[in-house]
Protein backbone atom coordinates (compact mmCIF):
# COMPACT_ATOMS: atom_id res chain seq x y z
CA UNK A 1 0.00 0.00 0.00
CA UNK A 2 1.23 3.27 -0.51
CA UNK A 3 2.49 6.06 1.52
CA UNK A 4 -0.73 8.57 2.15
CA UNK A 5 -0.48 11.73 0.49
CA UNK A 6 -0.85 14.80 2.43
CA UNK A 7 -3.97 16.58 1.95
CA UNK A 8 -5.53 13.19 1.36
CA UNK A 9 -8.56 12.16 2.86
CA UNK A 10 -6.26 9.12 4.62
CA UNK A 11 -4.22 12.20 6.13
CA UNK A 12 -7.41 14.62 6.86
CA UNK A 13 -7.50 18.01 4.18
CA UNK A 14 -5.87 20.61 6.61
CA UNK A 15 -3.83 18.84 9.00
CA UNK A 16 -0.41 19.08 8.81
CA UNK A 17 0.36 14.97 10.23
CA UNK A 18 2.24 16.36 13.36
CA UNK A 19 -0.46 16.62 15.97
CA UNK A 20 -0.90 12.80 16.92
CA UNK A 21 2.87 12.49 17.34
CA UNK A 22 4.42 11.07 20.36
CA UNK A 23 7.14 13.18 21.36
CA UNK A 24 8.95 10.40 23.50
CA UNK A 25 9.67 8.09 20.24
CA UNK A 26 12.73 7.99 19.29
CA UNK A 27 13.59 6.73 14.75
CA UNK A 28 17.63 7.41 15.14
CA UNK A 29 19.50 4.01 14.51
CA UNK A 30 20.25 2.87 17.62
CA UNK A 31 24.17 1.89 16.67
CA UNK A 32 25.21 5.33 15.62
CA UNK A 33 27.12 6.80 18.40
CA UNK A 34 25.95 10.12 19.25
CA UNK A 35 27.22 13.48 21.51
CA UNK A 36 25.86 14.08 24.29
CA UNK A 37 21.99 14.26 25.34
CA UNK A 38 20.37 18.33 24.92
CA UNK A 39 16.44 19.35 25.49
CA UNK A 40 14.58 21.02 22.76
CA UNK A 41 11.15 23.15 23.13
CA UNK A 42 9.58 21.94 19.72
CA UNK A 43 6.28 23.75 20.09
CA UNK A 44 5.90 23.84 23.90
CA UNK A 45 6.72 20.31 24.23
CA UNK A 46 10.33 19.24 25.50
CA UNK A 47 12.15 16.66 22.98
CA UNK A 48 15.43 14.98 23.05
CA UNK A 49 18.00 15.57 20.64
CA UNK A 50 22.49 15.15 20.09
CA UNK A 51 24.97 17.55 19.98
CA UNK A 52 26.23 17.40 16.19
CA UNK A 53 22.70 17.24 15.02
CA UNK A 54 20.89 19.56 12.80
CA UNK A 55 17.04 20.89 13.66
CA UNK A 56 16.07 18.79 10.74
CA UNK A 57 17.34 15.45 12.20
CA UNK A 58 16.71 15.83 15.43
CA UNK A 59 12.82 16.98 14.04
CA UNK A 60 12.66 13.99 12.23
CA UNK A 61 14.25 11.59 15.09
CA UNK A 62 11.54 12.77 17.24
CA UNK A 63 8.56 11.85 14.09
CA UNK A 64 8.18 15.55 12.98
CA UNK A 65 8.48 15.46 8.81
CA UNK A 66 5.81 19.02 8.22
CA UNK A 67 7.58 21.74 9.16
CA UNK A 68 5.79 25.20 8.20
CA UNK A 69 2.73 25.80 5.90
CA UNK A 70 3.33 27.33 2.26
CA UNK A 71 1.71 30.42 1.28
CA UNK A 72 -0.95 28.45 -0.51
CA UNK A 73 -1.55 26.83 2.73
CA UNK A 74 0.08 23.16 1.85
CA UNK A 75 2.65 21.33 4.42
CA UNK A 76 6.19 21.83 3.48
CA UNK A 77 8.93 19.66 5.10
CA UNK A 78 12.84 18.75 3.70
CA UNK A 79 13.46 18.54 0.63
CA UNK A 80 16.90 18.78 -0.34
CA UNK A 81 18.63 18.62 2.95
CA UNK A 82 21.30 20.83 2.20
CA UNK A 83 20.25 24.66 2.53
CA UNK A 84 19.44 24.92 -1.45
CA UNK A 85 15.26 24.75 -1.48
CA UNK A 86 14.36 26.44 1.90
CA UNK A 87 10.63 24.27 2.34
CA UNK A 88 12.38 23.41 6.22
CA UNK A 89 11.94 26.82 7.69
CA UNK A 90 11.20 26.98 10.92
CA UNK A 91 11.45 29.49 13.96
CA UNK A 92 13.66 29.31 16.27
CA UNK A 93 14.46 31.16 19.21
CA UNK A 94 11.97 33.41 17.92
CA UNK A 95 13.82 34.14 14.72
CA UNK A 96 12.10 33.25 11.52
CA UNK A 97 12.55 31.47 8.45
CA UNK A 98 15.54 29.77 9.89
CA UNK A 99 16.77 26.85 7.68
CA UNK A 100 16.44 23.47 9.58
CA UNK A 101 18.71 21.66 7.45
CA UNK A 102 21.50 24.06 7.85
CA UNK A 103 21.18 24.84 11.64
CA UNK A 104 22.96 22.71 14.74
CA UNK A 105 21.03 22.31 17.64
CA UNK A 106 21.83 23.76 20.91
CA UNK A 107 20.57 22.67 24.52
CA UNK A 108 17.59 24.63 25.44
CA UNK A 109 16.89 25.77 21.52
CA UNK A 110 13.21 26.82 20.83
CA UNK A 111 11.72 25.77 17.94
CA UNK A 112 8.45 26.60 16.82
CA UNK A 113 6.89 24.63 13.27
CA UNK A 114 3.71 24.32 11.49
CA UNK A 115 2.99 28.53 11.39
CA UNK A 116 0.98 29.39 8.25
CA UNK A 117 3.02 31.55 5.91
CA UNK A 118 0.62 34.38 6.70
CA UNK A 119 1.03 34.63 10.58
CA UNK A 120 4.70 34.38 11.24
CA UNK A 121 6.12 35.99 14.46
CA UNK A 122 8.69 38.76 14.14
CA UNK A 123 11.63 38.99 16.08
CA UNK A 124 10.79 41.86 19.12
CA UNK A 125 13.00 45.26 17.73
CA UNK A 126 15.07 46.37 20.61
CA UNK A 127 13.74 49.22 22.28
CA UNK A 128 16.35 51.86 23.07
CA UNK A 129 15.28 54.12 25.54
CA UNK A 130 14.20 51.36 27.37
CA UNK A 131 10.36 51.29 27.45
CA UNK A 132 8.16 48.68 26.50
Amino acid sequence: MPFPRIGSRTMGANTMGNQELNFNQDLRIASVQRGPKITLMVNGKKILAYEGESVHAALTATGIRNFRISKTGKPRGVFCGMGICYECLVIIDNIPDQRACMTMVRDNMEIITEVPFFQKQKPKENNMDGNE
